[in-house]
């Protein structure tokens, strides 16, 4: 999020520089006005993995880009077909994974979903689920035994983070689906 005055500036600075060796700002999001329109983007990324029955398996903030001003899923390393039945558990960032695979279960469908949570909250708060000093050990005890999920950050309407609550359903049936998703994201874009 960007602040008016100094931040602001340093925004515009950054994004009139031009060269091979620096990373190119398409945009900044002035604080209180949130990415929904990326997130949605995102969303309908994913909506397509999930119809040809690909699990993503590792959803986090580093790994949707902003390509040409639109947002891209990156990152196919831990992606699965999602009635291989891959056991492998929880690799990848243990932040934004689901509560059944934090537990030991494969990724599915239904996890990417929880996971897609997760970065909603770290877009929206600027920081990691559960902030960048919880050990790792914490978040999994928090999400498996306690059952608990971050707290709400700043910048979540009512509505916003009902959604995010439900897409953090300790049941993964309960979850949205993709396509579900992305029509109830397309309401905050």
């Amino acid at each position: 999020m960007v602040q008016h005055g100094r931040g602001s500036e340093a925004m515009n600075l950054w994004a009139s520089l031009n060269h091979d060796n620096l990373i190119k700002l398409y945009g900044a999001c002035p604080e209180g006005q949130p990415f929904f329109v990326s997130i949605w983007e995102a969303a309908k990324g994913l909506e397509y993995l999930h119809e040809l029955g690909i699990v993503h398996g590792d959803l986090k903030g580093n790994n949707i880009l902003v390509c040409d001003g639109t947002a891209k899923l990156a990152d196919f390393g831990l992606s699965v077909f999602a009635k291989a039945g891959d056991s492998g558990g929880a690799l990848g960032a243990f932040r934004w994974k689901a509560p059944e695979c934090l537990a030991g279960s494969g990724p599915t469908l239904a996890s990417d979903i929880y996971s897609f949570a997760m970065c909603m909250i770290e877009v929206i708060s600027g920081d990691f689920p559960w902030g960048k000093t919880m050990q790792d050990a914490a978040v999994v005890a928090n999400v498996v035994q306690k059952r608990k999920m971050p707290p709400r950050p700043n910048g979540f309407t009512g509505s916003q983070w009902n959604l995010v609550t439900r897409m953090c359903s300790f049941d993964p049936q309960s979850r949205p689906n993709a396509t579900a998703l992305a029509h109830l994201l397309w309401k905050f874009a």
